[in-house]
This record gives structure tokens, C-alpha cells and sequence, in this order.
């Protein structure tokens, strides 16, 4: 059983091949996604083959443009020679530039590749975007095409007057045509691009116009657009007409993504640029910016004067932390471009609302009747509006009663609940939520059911949203786990390049390209040795988009698992996939082989007899259904689901057969047989194969144990965990529960964090129900138990084992053994005098060591609260032999200590750090320390769009500047993940200095106490190198020659300013002798001689690094870096 189902549901589950599935979702019928809309593939231009130059032009060009940043969301690009030629015409829509912008492209050329397999060109539209690919060049400006469009559009029709609304709909879109085709300030286009909304009488309209960016005529354009418009789409609550020159869209609803509803506070008046009220505003935003939001709440104020600024933000009960801090920062974003300098406001978003006032509520807050709206479905319910009404209401009652619950630390829940119930054939779920500082969540509640009633009756979905209380009702599908693998060994691999992996590749498109309508496909290529077959079959209940999905999940979970296996099978929570060489020709045989059987680890508390009895009795009838012919007389799918009531209990059971299986109801009494076996008495279990399966699952929810788990789980969540360890009870007797969490010492704060969050959901999704279990990670490594051990804890010898890299060393290994064991006792000797991070003993050493040609990297740690330290470590050192001997790596693992040796570094992007000495140290407490964390904490609430930060704060002695540079190709969340990690290392290598450098292989940090005016000079001072020992082959005078002056064409480059402003960075690779070397050059951008300062470390390069093949020059002020590709 997949633990996201077991929030939801008291349950039991029988599955076949994939078995649970939840429909969870809102009920607006708002575009959440980036949605395909449409395609045409150019068939008159014709085909390319495999490994031709077309394909080469053309996968070089979207390799190129996918590092692209899209700053102005617009490409028009050429690249080969005809008849190879290959044009790409791209474009993203007006508010969605930049980051949305790219991985908008990247959705668009798989999508083309997928739709339009092997044609040479073809166009594909997304709600975000739109790719032209094309052999045919049209030269800028385009003339305007007609031909390549097409409509979409509501349809439900207008309530009201039709012409008026059509008239009025129409001069609103002539009104954004002028904004649209109107020059900037500087007299450039502004992007071909607008969008506003307007009120239609009761209901609001919002519309949105744009052209390509290299189109002929805008204006006409989509005057013409505006005509089609009328022809196709009269009288609909909403309509688009889509092209390649220009599109158009109007709509009751916003089209752009996750935005709902706003109100601007008219009647507090507007501020001033560069006013108090301003500065106080940008200043609260921040604070609240920085807030790890572990209960997705924030009620905060700057004063209570009438300059006061309130900010109210609250986020969805399931959107917490991470989620709701993205959507603050749109929230607050898009707050400032809808009320413009007004003092006060109100935005919805699918995920959280944002308030802004100059007025400050006390906690708690009443009710607020005015600022509420509602949405809906515009589709009815197909049964008894009545009957669907009434028991959504009492449903929604009923969560009300959860949501209004004080939970075990007599603390309310947060306001929130959420459920699903079966109606009919249908699963409806619903959510109920209060924001936190409401005088009565029940009152509020049961009002808007009342609300609901009125606007949303018999609708399909609804909500009423406000800013003391929200409700929604819909149903949508959620979970798709990953269950199980086995690769076909015995079928061999194939090589790179190979025509099996050719014919696999196409295969898989073409599957692909299938619309899943009866959600199975059985497909070959060919008959004869390089034949390849795929068999992929859905479950029942999800079909069309979410098969198509599930295909997309199972191919690239395939490929990692069984990397170039000819053959192979995967099992997902909604859907298998198998992939063979063998063709096994329709009706297919039962494969009694390729099974496997899952089961819930605690037995039914009952009469396992009766309840084992009443399994089988609900599995046998829905064998008869999914074997029963419909009223064609074809096979049904071979599905069926259903659910019985056992005691106070539900057990809900699915049997499914693969499509072209020659008995289902033969596999189907098999598999129940088996099932037995293998789990009698178990509160759940699953039996899945190739051709049939069978689940089902029991288990009790909400149990004092895990309402324990659960708040100790939220209680981890509000630490910043900058120590790297957690050792944490809660509960007491047999439902304590005990967390040890310890992380990889470089890998303390957020990203020991983000490690905790990846080990609390794997260890539920791989121990299920179990009251303890340990899982450990790369980075850290979680023990979750109902023992509460004596502190300091013993050396557990039991929870070990071990992982070495299964190459063996080149020469000699019994010397390289000896010399790795002398290291690791070297580092044994830092590792057992402890470090003390933020009050925490840590015990940590890490280091690297030449022997002979390679260097070696080792790295051992110890939980903080182990009592000897030296001794487990020693002892790993004896069990590595064991398991390692002779190898290029190992690890040894355990939940005391741990210890890993390699050639390659484990710790990743740690380079050096240098601590500033002479700045002095600072106290807890004193007034720098409080500039310095409002500093540290108000970086990550920045984009680094262009991967530069410097910002200060106070007054000498207190002032504190923080300046960091990310790497050219490492920008936003790459750029934010790095200044964590340097934050943290900084913090640990650096004490309670002032000042320190630290360097990364993503990122440079500085922290420092000294007034450096903008822009700074150059740092001769704070630098350092690094190279590979290995010397080049080659002529060495004519290697550093070369090398020399291909860094200078770098440095050219790097100091050619684009088309905003000076980029400072340059990265590219040339073939130098027999070998591709790899080069980037870079410098901070508030440096005053970047070109200097990269001639310098030029010249410095051959001192340290003459005729190596790899080397790095670092400073303050620029970076310089070569190595052959192949390294």
C-alpha cells in the first residue's frame, strides 16, 4: 500500500498491475499547467533517418538553445546547410520569460519529437509557448501566416445579451492591441505582448494578446485574429485563436497559470516611490520572505502607528515550506503588478492567499463577508443533483468537525482537513481550511457551505475562497509510485550507436505518439535478433492523459534501472511496462515468471479466517465482472474494482488482465491462490505480474503512534538543523516515538533540511506502517524508533553494511590498501576531537592524499551523540577489507559512524575557504551578529537571474557586507542551493570571524566587515590554484601555447557586453592536439578590471599548473578553469 493513500483513507486495497489510485485535486476548471493544446506536423517537407546530418543540425540547435535564458521569451534560429537546413522559431508567452520560458522549451521539443516522429519540421502549441521547426527559412520580419491556426473555445454559452457581450469583449481586445503594438520609451516594441482584465456586468473578463517578436505587422495581425475570432467563437464564455504569427485569448477565467481572484484596498490611497511606507514594505516582505513557513502561516506587523503595513499570507494545508514560499514570492509579485503603489490588497493563488493593509487585525480575526468569491465547474452532474448535493454537503460537515479538532498537544490542527468519499462510480474529494488566526473556523466553515449552495449547486467542482476561510470540492488523480523492477539479463545489453538502440528509440516514440484511449499497447519493430517489443498496459482507471503519463515515467524509470538492457519490466503504482527482444505473438500465454507479491507488514487484528474468506468471496465476484463480455461482446478490459464493508472497516479490492492475455480468468484464481501464500492475514497485499494482478489492503489510521510521528515530524521541520544533528523524542510508552537524524558533515542547514524531508518520505514509502526503521542517503541518514536509547549512545555494531565501486585498482593493491588504512587512521585522529557547530559537538574529518598517479579521497563521521567515536571508526577500518579489498572505493555505513574512500571527491563542490583574521571575531548576540543573519536570511529570497548578489547593512563597527557570485551556467535555484552550502561550510570552517572567502565549484562566497566602495579592484591577494597531477602527452611548449590563447578568445568574449549589460563570464571547448580541452573564464561583476584581472591569472597559470592537463586558478576577483572533456 502506498502511504499517500493512507492519508486519505480508512481503506483496504486489492490491485491489479497497478493498483491504488486517489482522485485529489481543485475543482476550478483553471489552467494549472502548462497544458498541450495543439500540433501539426509539416508532412510535405518529409522524413529524416537516423544518425543524418538533418538530425544532427537539429538536435545541436535545441542542445544550444536549451541553456538559453529566454530573457525576452523569443528565439529565431538557423543552423546547417541545405538540404540540411533546420529553422526554429520560438516563443513564450508574455508572462512566462525566463526560467518558465525554458523549461516551457524543453516541454515543447520532446512534445514535437514525440507527436511529429522523425518529420522534418512541425509546430506544436503549449498554454505557455509555441515551437516552429521547419527546413525552410523565413527571413525577419516574417510575413503573416494563416494558414498554420486554430481556435479553441468554452463551451458554455453567455448568460447575458450576446452582442453586447461580444461588442464589448471585442473592444476591449482592440484596446490591448493598442497597448500591444505601441512602442516603449525607448522606442523598441514592447514585446508584441499585453493583457488585462476588465468587468463584463456581473462577471469579470480577462483577455491577452501577443505576436511573434519578428512578425511583419502586429496590428494586423491580430485585427485579423480578432475576425476569425467572431466566426468561430460567437457568444462563448471564452475563446483563443492561436497561431505562429500572433495569438489572442479572452476568457472568464485566467488563463495565465495559477492566479485566482484579487482586490486592490482602493480606500487606503497609494504611497509614493522611494516614501517610508515603501521602504517599510519592501523591509516586512523580506522578514516574511525568510520564513521556513513549517505551518504555512504568517500574521506580522511593523507598528501600530498609521504607517503600520499588516501581512497576512496563508497557504493550502497541504503546500507548506518549500511550495509556500514559491508562492509568496508570486503572490507578493504579482500583488505589486495588479495594485500598483497601493497601500493595502488581497490576491488569491491556487495554493495560498496573500493580504496587505495598513490596518492590523488583532488576532484572533472575525469574519470577513466582503472579501469572498466563488468558482465552479461549468459542467453539471450527470446523476441526481440532489442526492450529489446532499451528501457533499454532510461530507463537507464532516470535515469540519476534523478541521475544528484539537489535537494531542491541545493545539488546533491548522485549520485544515481534507477527505475523499465514493459517490457511485465517482470519488469525490474535498478540503476545508481556516486561517490560523480566526475567532471561529467552525462559523466560517459552515457559512460557506451555505455560500456554496447558492452560486455552485449541482456543479461538477466548486469553491468559495476568502481570506478567513476556503472550501473546494472536485476529484482528480494524484499518486503513481514506483513498485518494482527486474531487468532481462539473460537478454544481453546493447552498445551505443547500435541498431537495437535505434530500433528501440523508435519503438518508443512511436508508442508514444499513441492516445492510450483503451490504455494498453503490445508493439514490435521487426522479427530477428535486433526485434524489439514493448508491452504497456494501464490501470483501469487511468487512461488517455495520465497512461500517457504513466508510459513517459515507466520508459525513463527503464533506462536508469536497466541501463542499456535489450530487455526488461517496471511496475508502477497506475501502469507496467515491458520491454523484450522476444516477440511474443497475441493471445498472449500467463507468464507465471515475471511476478512478484507486496504486503503490508502488520496482520489483521480480527478473525483472520473470516476476514481471509471475505477477501476472497469480493475478489471472486470481481473476477466475473472483468471477465464478463459487454454488450459487443468483447472482453471489458479485463477490469474490474469495488469495495465491502468488513466490521467498522472498508476493504476496496481491483483485479485487472493485460489486454491480449489469452484467460484472464484463469491468471486472475492463479494470482489469488499466490496471494494467499504469501500474505493470509495481512491488512494489505498486492500480487503483480506481466499478464495479471491482484491487491488489496487493511490498515487503522490516525492511531496515538502516528499522531506522534506526526508532530515530531513538524517539530524536525522548524529546525534550521545548521549543527547537522537531531536526536528527539516525543510520547511516551510503547507510543514514543525517537528521531535520529545525522547529516554528512559539508551538508549542514538547508541541505541537511531538504536531506531530512527525502528521508522521512522514503522511509515512509519503504517501511510503510512500521514503527521504526533506518534509511540512510548520500547526504544523511534517519533513525525512526520507539526506544528511547540512553545517551551517550553504544556503538551499534548490527546496522552496518557496506558499498565499494566495483572497479579494481590498477597496480599493486595490497600497497594501495596500506597506504589508504595509514590515511584513514591520519584522519581518525582529527574525526575523534570533536568540532563544536552551534553548541553541537561534531565529529568530522575529511581530506585528500597523492598515491602514486591518483588522488585519494576519504571522508569519516560520527553521530553526535556517540559515546566512542575513535573506536567505531577503527572498527570500520577492519570491516573495509572485508568488503573492499583492492577496489577503487568503498564505503562502510552504519547508524554509529561512517567512513568512505574513493578516487573520485564525495563532498562534491568544496574547493577551499579562507577565514579573514584580521576583521576580527563577533559575540552572540552583539549588533553584527543580528546584521549578518538579516543578511544571510534575506539572500535566498532573490532570483539570481543573473547569478550576482551584494548587499550590506549598519553602521561601523557593525557593518556587514555579503557578495556572492555563482558560476556562469549555475544561476536562480542552482545559484540558491550553492549559497546554502557555502553559507553552512563558511559558518562551521569560520567560527565567529567577521570576516572569511570560501569558494565552491558552483559558487564564491565573501563575507566581510570592511566598507569596499562598488566597483571593487582587483584581489591579488585571496587566490589560489588547483590542477590535475597528470602532464599532457604532448609537446608541453606547444600545449600551454594553444591552451594560452584560447583562454584570451575566451576572455574577448566574457567582456563583450550582451545586450543589457556585461555578462563577465565565457565557456567553450577546441580540439588542441588529439585531445578536446574544456575551458571557462569569469569574473565577479563588481569587479573594475575583469580583462586585467584575467590576463593576470593567465600569466599566473603556467607558475603552478605547466603542461598539466587540468587546472584552476581562483580568486575574489576572477576564476579561471581547463580540463580535457573526457575528464
Amino acid at each position: 500500500m502506498s502511504t499517500s493513500y493512507s492519508l486519505f483513507k480508512y481503506l483496504v486495497s486489492f490491485h491489479v498491475l497497478a493498483m491504488q489510485l486517489f482522485f485529489i485535486g481543485d475543482v476550478a476548471s483553471l489552467n494549472l499547467t502548462n497544458a498541450y493544446l495543439h500540433h501539426k506536423c509539416r508532412v510535405s517537407q518529409g522524413k529524416y533517418q537516423s544518425g543524418s546530418e538533418y538530425e544532427k543540425s537539429l538536435n545541436s540547435l535545441t542542445h544550444d538553445l536549451s541553456t538559453n535564458k529566454f530573457p525576452t521569451g523569443f528565439i529565431h534560429i538557423s543552423n546547417g546547410e541545405p538540404p540540411n537546413y533546420v529553422t526554429i522559431i520560438f516563443q513564450c508567452r508574455g508572462d512566462s520569460y525566463g526560467p518558465k520560458c525554458r523549461s516551457c522549451f524543453a516541454t515543447a521539443v520532446a512534445g514535437f519529437h514525440r507527436r511529429c516522429p522523425r518529420n522534418k519540421g512541425g509546430i506544436i502549441w503549449y498554454d505557455q509557448c509555441f515551437l516552429d521547426v521547419s527546413m525552410v527559412n523565413d527571413r525577419s520580419p516574417r510575413k503573416l501566416n494563416y494558414e498554420n491556426t486554430f481556435s479553441m473555445y468554452n463551451p458554455n454559452n453567455v448568460r447575458e445579451d450576446t452582442q453586447s457581450f461580444d461588442k464589448k469583449t471585442r473592444d476591449f481586445l482592440y484596446k490591448l492591441i493598442a497597448k500591444a503594438d505601441k512602442p516603449d520609451k525607448d522606442g523598441i516594441n514592447f514585446l508584441y505582448y499585453a493583457a488585462e482584465e476588465m468587468r463584463l456586468g456581473t462577471k469579470k473578463l480577462y483577455a491577452m494578446v501577443q505576436c511573434a517578436k519578428d512578425i511583419e505587422s502586429c496590428k494586423v495581425c491580430l485585427e485579423w485574429s480578432i475576425r476569425e475570432l467572431s466566426k468561430c467563437c460567437g457568444g462563448k464564455q471564452g475563446a483563443r485563436f492561436l497561431g505562429t504569427s500572433c495569438n489572442i485569448s479572452a476568457s472568464s477565467l485566467n488563463l495565465t497559470n495559477e492566479y485566482l481572484n484579487h482586490k486592490c484596498r482602493v480606500d487606503q490611497g497609494k504611497y509614493k516611490p522611494g516614501s517610508e511606507y515603501e521602504k517599510e514594505l519592501n523591509t516586512l516582505s523580506r522578514s516574511v520572505a525568510t520564513h521556513h513557513f513549517t505551518d504555512g502561516f504568517t500574521h506580522m506587523s511593523n507598528s501600530r502607528d498609521t504607517k503600520s503595513i499588516t501581512i497576512i499570507f496563508q497557504c493550502r494545508g497541504d503546500s507548506y515550506r518549500s511550495k509556500c514560499n514559491s508562492c509568496y514570492a508570486t503572490a507578493f509579485a504579482g500583488f505589486r503588478r495588479r495594485c500598483p503603489r497601493n497601500k493595502g490588497g488581497i490576491i488569491w493563488y491556487d495554493q495560498c492567499f496573500l493580504d496587505v493593509s495598513m490596518i492590523n487585525d488583532n488576532s484572533p480575526r472575525r469574519m470577513n463577508y466582503e472579501n469572498v468569491f466563488s468558482m465552479h465547474n461549468p459542467n453539471n452532474v450527470r446523476g441526481n443533483a440532489n442526492s450529489f448535493n446532499k451528501k457533499t454537503t454532510d461530507f463537507l460537515y464532516k470535515l469540519i468537525g476534523k478541521a475544528d479538532r484539537i489535537d494531542v498537544d491541545g493545539i488546533n490542527f491548522l485549520y485544515y482537513a481534507a477527505g475523499e468519499m465514493r459517490l457511485g462510480k465517482q470519488t469525490l474529494y474535498a478540503m476545508v481550511q481556516c486561517a490560523k488566526d480566526i475567532l471561529s473556523c467552525k462559523d466560517c466553515l459552515e457559512w460557506s457551505i451555505k455560500e456554496l449552495s447558492k452560486c455552485c449547486a449541482g456543479k461538477q467542482g466548486a469553491r468559495v475562497v476568502g481570506t478567513i476561510c476556503n472550501l473546494s470540492v472536485s476529484s482528480l488523480n494524484l499518486t503513481n509510485g514506483y513498485l518494482h523492477h527486474k531487468c532481462r539479463v539473460n537478454q544481453g545489453k546493447y552498445k551505443p550507436g547500435s541498431k537495437y538502440e535505434k530500433d528501440l528509440d523508435s519503438l518508443i516514440r512511436f508508442v508514444a505518439a499513441d492516445k492510450f484511449k483503451d490504455g494498453f499497447v503490445h508493439s514490435s519493430d521487426s522479427d530477428g535478433p535486433n526485434s524489439t517489443t514493448i508491452i504497456f498496459q494501464c490501470r483501469g482507471d487511468s487512461y488517455e492523459s495520465n497512461c500517457r503519463t504513466c508510459y513517459d515515467t515507466a520508459v525513463v524509470g527503464f533506462r536508469k534501472r536497466c541501463p542499456r538492457n535489450k530487455g526488461g519490466i517496471i511496475w508502477y503504482d497506475q501502469c507496467f511496462l515491458d520491454v523484450s527482444m522476444i516477440n511474443d505473438h497475441v493471445p498472449r500465454k500467463i507468464n507465471k515468471k515475471d511476478t512478484f507479491a507486496m504486503h503490508n507488514p502488520n496482520n489483521v487484528r480480527g478473525d483472520t479466517k473470516l476476514f481471509s474468506k471475505k477477501k476472497n468471496d469480493i475478489l471472486q465476484q470481481l473476477i466475473e465482472k472483468a471477465d464478463k463480455p459487454d454488450v459487443d461482446g468483447i472482453g471489458l478490459l479485463y477490469y474490474a474494482a469495488g469495495e465491502m464493508r468488513i466490521g467498522r472497516e472498508k476493504l476496496y479490492a481491483m483485479v485487472q488482465c493485460a489486454k491480449d492475455l489469452v484467460d484472464c480468468k484463469s491468471c486472475l484464481e492463479w494470482s489469488i491462490r499466490e496471494l494467499s501464500k504469501c500474505c493470509d492475514g495481512k491488512r494489505g497485499a498486492r500480487f503483480l505480474g506481466t499478464s495479471c494482478n491482484v491487491s488489496e489492503g487493511k490498515y487503522k489510521h490516525g492511531d496515538k503512534y502516528e499522531n506522534n510521528l506526526n508532530v515530531l515530524n513538524r517539530n524536525v521541520l522548524s529546525y534550521d538543523l545548521m549543527s547537522g544533528f537531531l536526536h528527539v523524542s516525543h510520547g511516551e510508552g510503547p507510543d514514543s516515538v525517537t528521531f535520529i537524524l545525522q547529516c554528512r558533515g559539508d551538508s549542514f542547514g538547508s541541505n541537511c533540511r531538504t536531506c531530512y524531508t527525502t528521508a522521512i518520505d522514503g522511509f515512509h514509502r519503504r517501511c510503510q506502517r512500521n514503527k521504526g526503521g533506518i534509511i540512510w542517503y548520500d547526504q544523511c541518514f534517519l533513525v525512526i524508533s520507539t526506544i528511547k536509547p540512553q545517551l551517550p549512545r553504544k556503538i551499534d555494531f548490527k546496522n552496518t553494511f557496506s558499498m565499494h565501486n566495483p572497479n579494481n585498482v590498477s597496480n599493486e593493491p595490497g600497497s594501495f590498501d596500506k597506504m589508504t588504512r595509514d590515511f584513514l587512521y591520519e584522519l581518525v585522529r582529527k574525526a575523534s576531537y570533536p568540532t563544536v557547530v552551534e553548541h553541537q559537538s561534531t565529529y568530522y574529518a575529511a581530506g585528500e592524499k597523492k598515491l602514486g598517479k591518483r588522488k585519494l579521497y576519504a571522508m569519516m563521521q560520527c553521530a553526535s551523540d556517540i559515546l566512542q567515536c575513535k573506536v567505531c571508526l577503527e572498527w570500520c577500518i577492519r570491516e573495509l577489507p572485508k568488503c573492499c579489498d583492492g577496489k577503487q572505493g568503498g564505503r562502510i555505513l552504519g547508524m554509529s559512524c561512517n567512513l568512505s574512500v574513493s578516487s573520485l571527491n564525495l563532498t562534491n563542490d568544496y574547493l577551499n575557504h579562507k577565514c579573514l583574521v584580521s576583521e576580527g571575531n563577533y559575540k552572540p548576540g552583539d549588533e553584527y551578529e543580528v546584521n549578518l543573519n538579516f543578511l544571510t536570511k534575506s539572500v535566498p529570497t532573490y532570483d539570481f537571474p543573473d547569478g550576482f548578489l551584494r548587499i550590506s547593512r549598519g553602521d561601523v563597527p557593525n557593518f556587514v557586507t555579503v557578495m556572492l557570485q555563482c558560476r556562469g551556467d549555475s544561476y536562480e535555484s542552482k545559484c540558491r542551493s550553492c549559497y546554502a552550502t557555502a553559507l553552512a561550510g563558511l559558518r562551521r570552517r569560520c567560527g565567529r570571524h567577521k570576516g572569511g572567502i570560501i569558494w565552491y565549484d558552483q559558487c564564491l562566497l565573501i563575507i566581510s566587515s570592511i566598507i569596499d566602495d562598488k566597483p571593487r579592484k582587483i584581489d591579488y591577494r585571496n587566490t589560489f590554484s588547483m590542477h590535475n597531477p597528470n602532464n599532457v602527452n604532448e609537446d608541453i611548449g606547444s600545449f600551454n601555447k594553444k591552451t594560452r590563447d584560447f583562454l584570451n578568445e575566451l576572455v574577448q568574449k566574457a567582456i563583450k557586453p550582451d545586450s543589457v549589460n556585461l555578462v563577465f563570464y565565457a565557456s567553450g571547448e577546441k580540439m588542441i592536439g588529439t585531445k578536446k580541452l574544456y575551458a571557462m573564464v569569469q569574473c565577479t561583476q563588481d569587479t573594475l578590471q575583469c580583462q586585467k584581472c584575467l590576463e593576470w591569472i593567465i600569466r599566473e597559470l603556467p607558475k603552478c599548473c605547466k603542461g598539466k592537463q587540468g587546472a584552476r586558478f581562483l580568486g575574489t576577483g576572477c576564476n579561471l578553469s581547463t580540463a580535457p572533456q573526457n575528464s
